[in-house]
């Protein structure tokens, strides 16, 4: 009689349950880049690019293929596209030096990456784009947070509200 007890919870929410596991269903999400999420391909590999690289200018398709390189940690090829985008790119584009810090930083290049965080950030600024000026500063927070030069762009990003 005590097993019959012991059971009969278990074969009631087993009844229960049963019946209501038809109704869950799997819907596949769209995709920002076309498609669902179940058709994408392996993280391992470059994804499709959202835009026809051959409509792009030189330095920018440059700096995208970089940046893809970066998302599956090709660092090598990444450096490559980077140095064919610095031929072709201004001096003064803060995405040059925003791509090699984080290859620098990737490869343990902290003073390198810190010196190339702080030139795309002073650039980021000077463009008024500020999203990637914080970005930037971020990383230049994480590196060095007590550095003069960290100390001098924190007002860039101080909340005036408080």
């Amino acid at each position: 009689m005590r097993k019959l007890f012991f059971f009969l919870p278990l074969l009631a929410f087993g009844c229960t349950t049963g019946g209501n596991q038809s109704s869950i269903s799997y819907k596949p999400q769209p995709s920002p880049l076309g498609g669902s999420l179940s058709q994408k391909r392996s993280v391992e590999g470059i994804t499709s690019l959202p835009v026809d690289p051959n409509s792009l200018d030189p330095c920018t398709r440059h700096l995208l293929f970089a940046d893809q390189y970066i998302s599956v940690s090709d660092y090598g090829s990444a450096e490559e596209e980077i140095k064919k985008a610095e031929k072709t790119c201004s001096p003064e584009d803060p995405r040059v030096y925003h791509l090699r810090g984080i290859i620098e930083l990737a490869e343990e290049k902290k003073e390198k990456a810190f010196n190339d965080f702080l030139k795309a950030t002073q650039l980021y600024i000077k463009r008024g784009n500020e999203g990637k000026a914080f970005e930037c500063y971020s990383q230049l927070l994480s590196l060095k947070p007590e550095a003069p030069e960290v100390k001098s762009l924190k007002h860039y990003f101080e909340d005036q509200d408080y």
